[in-house]
């Protein structure tokens, strides 16, 4: 098959780890090879929260040279989480400077944004509400605190694709989570940069999904293939794989947890606006989509309590055999978003709400997939409400794909088919750019190709669970969350 197959390479920068994948293409079939996999995590330096960059670009090249080794490649792309950057000096020169999204110093200048610019004007035109991670609201502190004066920005993939070819350049879809991107002129907002503050930072050029940033140099290969820009935001890579025309409302299941659908254009009324969903540009249009917690929060237990990961189908097999909603707790809480020990607060939580928290990992397992299902189910209603739009089903996509009680969970909760996968959808999706960027397959037929991964699987919900989760919803969530104000 390989020597008659067309290889990409797709990398995929996530915020706990780190894939590169050689993609093969029979002119029919994918067929995904993992070629290296390393871990990631921000790091506490100088009392600030950044990320690795030189650890990331050196394991990721790392996991190249290997691709590159083993069969002919015609070309790479890059993709990588939203919002956070690297600081390069005028000329050109990385000066260490690497935001994080998880720095708790962000959220202190929230307000300070607030004072700055009218949130209903920001909102009307980039779609995306007033945050502590936005690239905005980083940009500002780190200038306010003189970390920067002046320079030139890169995003996390447009770094490593400017390792690779010498590029500098953003594809849209990374543009559009940073709060800069204007979504009716489709470029960076000016008047906002002024508003701001940030004139002196130089923001890079934004290009479509597909384009040709270079030629692949990397010493001591000798190679002709292409850098392409791909859909450099990975929610957007995971989404190119549902299609045109797609009824389905998706569910990004990994760090994050991202719920959403795709519309023709943007939602920017002040109900969306207040209820924090996002206006994202993916290849068929918007994501609109709401940004909630994800497996972050288990993983972070798990490495508290040193559970090893190969011991997480046992897990779940005891969590299924669980009783049902023995502890449900508001993972949106801003103490579960970067806290120095998630046991102590998930203690505090539990204390502060009269609540039992369960002494056995299958237990709290259950417990954590239950409330973060609740969640899912609280930003379905929502979506339904603000755009009327009601989906026939969930795709539900990301590493959670892989976990049928998550995905019967869900089905249950929102009585909506789930189909699962594919469980990496945004390497399938990076890999389906390059291919129609390299005229070997045609737009139209992505959805069909991303399913010969051979993943998918339809859950169906049951009715009886429907109504447990309705009531559960109706008599202890909402009440619990919203009318006693703990909701986050």
């Amino acid at each position: 098959m390989e020597d008659m197959a067309y290889n990409v390479v797709a990398v995929d920068l996530g915020s706990t780890s780190g894939r590169v994948y050689r993609v093969s293409f029979d002119g029919r079939k994918l067929y995904l090879s993992e070629i290296h996999r390393f871990s990631n995590g921000p790091v506490v330096t100088s009392g600030s929260v950044a990320w690795n960059l030189y650890r990331i670009i050196d394991s990721a090249l790392m996991g190249l040279r290997k691709a590159l080794e083993m069969s002919n490649v015609i070309s790479v792309a890059i993709d990588s989480w939203g919002v956070d950057f690297g600081v390069f000096t005028v000329s050109g020169e990385c000066s260490g400077v690497v935001s994080c999204y998880r720095n708790p110093k962000n959220e202190e200048y929230v307000q300070h944004i607030r004072r700055k610019v009218p949130e209903s004007l920001v909102y009307k035109n980039t779609g995306i509400p007033i945050s502590g991670i936005n690239t905005s609201t980083q940009l500002v502190r780190m200038l306010d605190n003189h970390e920067v004066v002046e320079g030139r920005v890169l995003f996390i993939a447009g770094i490593l694709a400017n390792k690779l070819c010498g590029s500098w350049a953003v594809e849209r879809s990374i543009a559009s989570t940073t709060q800069l991107y204007n979504q009716h002129i489709g470029e960076w907002d000016g008047a906002l940069v002024s508003a701001l503050g940030i004139r002196d930072i130089i923001l890079p050029d934004i290009v479509t999904p597909g384009s040709v940033l270079g030629e692949l140099t990397i010493p001591e290969q000798r190679t002709r293939a292409k850098v392409i820009s791909g859909l450099e935001h990975d929610t957007q890579a995971a989404t190119f794989c549902l299609g045109p025309d797609s009824e389905e409302l998706f569910i990004c299941s990994g760090t994050w947890s991202l719920v959403g659908t795709t519309l023709s254009r943007p939602v920017l009324s002040e109900a969306a606006m207040n209820a924090k969903w996002s206006n994202e540009r993916g290849f068929w249009g918007i994501d609109f989509l709401k940004n909630l917690p994800g497996m972050w929060i288990m993983e972070r237990l798990f490495s508290e309590m040193s559970m090893p990961r190969e011991g997480l189908d046992d897990i779940i097999l005891k969590a299924a055999a669980s009783d049902k909603f023995q502890f449900l707790f508001d993972i949106t809480d801003p103490r579960f978003f970067s806290p120095s020990s998630m046991i102590s607060e998930l203690k505090h939580y539990a204390k502060e709400m009269d609540l039992a928290l369960p002494d056995e990992i299958p237990v709290l397992y259950r417990s954590f997939l239950e409330s973060l299902v609740m969640t899912y189910k609280d930003a379905i209603r929502e979506m339904i409400e603000l755009t009327g739009e009601i989906p026939k089903n969930v795709r539900l996509m990301g590493g959670g794909a892989k976990n049928r009680l998550l995905a019967k969970m869900i089905a249950d909760a929102t009585g909506l088919p789930v189909v699962r996968g594919p469980a990496e959808a945004s390497v399938v999706g990076n890999a389906l750019v390059q291919l129609v960027a390299n005229g070997l397959v045609d737009a139209s037929d992505v959805s069909a190709v991303a399913s010969s991964v051979g993943e998918l699987e339809v859950v169906e919900p049951s009715p009886s669970e429907k109504q447990i989760w309705d009531d559960m919803y109706d008599k202890y969530w909402t009440k619990r969350y919203r009318i006693e104000g703990y909701h986050g």
